[in-house]
């Protein structure tokens, strides 16, 4: 069901966009907080008819963090597409953010939501796909500062094949420069993130046990700072044991996983849910 921009979002127009879902909202009668996510539609046809709109606070005098990171980032499939970013008229220091619509689906969304085994090939994938974006960011000298598998979209594509990662919410994004010694690497966020993603699985569906390369692989990647200096050696790594030593094209998908994507996939407005879009 369709919420009124005019309820949800008082005084608040984003021409051509329709809201059709609230992601978040503290108080159904006023929106004065950090932030607020919602999905919207396009109220013309398009290729891509869905996007998320997230609305940021900051000081009234000055420029939308979010805004001013994301556009020192040149696209890549690997990092959300930021659409366009708009000040929230007539409201002082909100910033509109509208970004690509990810189905509706982070890693750990699906880590929770799988009652069969996730194959360990998607792992690896999923940290070949994770490397490349960072190896973008560190091209740019940007930090993520959030990393973990619910900043880890994943985008359906067409077929069989895995699902293209996407890192999402740059919130807390800085400039390396501005990375203290003692803070932890993008790398180390990844590798604890999906250390514990991988142990919860293990043991909690029945399968075969995750290769002793998988799990140490993630360990050392937390443990060990100076692996970000090997990130071109790591995605190799991690392609060859995703996709084989042919390098071939992402594995096929067992049936349960194409079944669960394809659904997300056709869902015309995504289930209602509390976790952060973007």
């Amino acid at each position: 069901m369709s919420d009124s921009m005019t309820l949800t979002v008082p005084g608040f127009r984003l021409p051509g966009w329709e809201v059709i879902h609230v992601y978040q909202k503290e108080n159904k009668n006023d929106w004065h907080y950090k932030s607020m996510v919602l999905l919207l539609r396009r109220t013309v046809s398009a290729e891509e008819p869905f996007a998320v709109c997230k609305i940021v606070t900051h000081a009234p005098n000055m420029a939308c963090h979010d805004a001013d990171i994301m556009a020192m980032i040149p696209p890549h499939p690997n990092i959300i597409m930021l659409y366009s970013s708009h000040a929230a008229v007539p409201h002082p220091g909100k910033t509109s953010l509208i970004f690509e619509y990810c189905a509706d689906e982070d890693l750990l969304a699906f880590a929770r939501s799988a009652r069969e085994r996730i194959p360990e090939s998607f792992f690896w994938h999923v940290l070949h796909q994770s490397f490349l974006a960072l190896i973008h960011l560190d091209r740019y000298q940007i930090h993520h500062g959030d990393l973990h598998v619910g900043n880890l979209f994943l985008r359906p594509v067409e077929g069989d094949t895995y699902p293209d990662v996407v890192f999402a919410d740059f919130e807390y994004a800085e400039y390396q420069a501005q990375l203290k010694s003692y803070e932890w690497t993008d790398l180390q966020r990844l590798g604890n993130s999906m250390q514990g993603t991988v142990v919860i699985i293990d043991e909690t569906l029945e399968g075969l046990p995750y290769s002793q390369e998988l799990t140490d692989f993630v360990r050392l990647l937390f443990r060990d700072k100076t692996q970000v200096q090997r990130l071109p050696d790591l995605v190799e790594i991690a392609k060859k044991m995703a996709y084989g030593d042919n390098n071939a094209a992402s594995p096929r998908m067992p049936a349960w996983m194409i079944a669960y994507f394809a659904e997300l996939k056709s869902k015309a407005v995504p289930r209602p849910s509390n976790s952060k879009p973007t």
